[in-house]
């Protein structure tokens, strides 16, 4: 039955994970601690270019989010063509590093303790189950807009 409650559950994370583009892409999963994205050796996700900083960036869990952060970097960090400094990234970003692109990957989310409600006439279908976070996203503090969704400037009216 469509808005059925099945079971009292809150949707955990599973891991995220970013995906080197390229010839030969390599997938890193999101650790807890987070990654490090630099051309220094010390850092999870290596970049081999003079244009990325040794401690480039850091992508990191933040109260149930994942977060892309700038360390400060020459050249800037940008998400779908957008600079930023600091912002949440959602499934299917494209994350751009000098010469490098990186796509994240959402976790998926799994009931485990929230609200589970099937959809559809074929309920006991995966598919068919939405899932309430517990977040809303683009309302904390401190982050930058969602690329794209800031009021563009139109140029007739510019002065």
């Amino acid at each position: 039955m469509i808005g059925e409650l099945v079971q009292a559950s809150t949707p955990v994370l599973t891991t995220a994970a970013l995906t080197t583009t390229g010839q030969h892409p390599v997938t890193v999963p999101l650790t807890e601690r987070g990654l490090l994205i630099g051309r220094g050796p010390h850092c999870d996700i290596v970049l081999d270019d003079m244009t990325v900083s040794r401690r480039h960036a850091q992508v990191r869990w933040e109260d149930g989010v994942v977060v892309l952060e700038d360390l400060g970097s020459l050249n800037g960090t940008y998400i779908n063509r957008s600079p930023v400094q600091e912002a949440v990234l959602r499934d299917g970003d494209s994350i751009w590093i000098g010469e490098h692109r990186l796509a994240f990957s959402a976790a998926a989310e799994r009931p485990v303790g929230g609200c589970t409600v099937h959809s559809g006439p074929q309920a006991g279908r995966a598919a068919d189950r939405v899932t309430r976070p517990t977040w809303r996203s683009g309302q904390r503090k401190g982050l930058a807009p969602r690329p794209g969704t800031a009021p563009a400037a139109d140029p007739l009216r510019m002065p």
